[in-house]
């Protein structure tokens, strides 16, 4: 798991017999609009093994307001996975800074810039 700009987090492993576990990761970032990047791999048994196997991977883009507990995803396969579905259960949490007043999504436009209608993320910092 690693949030974009930051330092990576590498979870403990689970036996595939029952591939359960929990783990947390927090991570401070400075960015209004952090992207989330989780990779799940399948770590390969041999001896001359140098790389793992990519399962899966999933990159969630998340917001000051974005608050989802419990709830499960779908993850891209790569194209070795056999597997018929690959979900993973997430419990996302972003605490808002304390001088973020209001923020979302709004279409704007302006004279010299931007000609045309966009929609932007404005955040009002006080």
């Amino acid at each position: 798991m690693e949030v974009e700009g930051g330092e990576k987090y590498r979870t403990e492993h689970a036996e595939a017999g029952k591939p359960v576990w929990e783990s947390l990761a927090e991570f401070s970032t400075n960015q209004i609009l952090p992207i989330i990047k989780i990779q799940l791999f399948m770590e390969n048994p041999g001896l001359l093994s140098l790389d793992d196997n990519k399962l899966g991977k999933l990159s969630l883009q998340i917001d000051p307001t974005f608050n989802k507990t419990n709830w499960w995803i779908d993850m891209i396969k790569s194209k070795y996975t056999s597997n018929e579905q690959l979900k993973v259960k997430l419990d996302v949490r972003m605490e808002k800074p304390q001088n973020l007043k209001m923020c979302g999504w709004c279409y704007a436009r302006e004279k010299n810039v931007w000609k045309t209608w966009k929609r932007r993320y404005y955040a009002l910092v006080q």
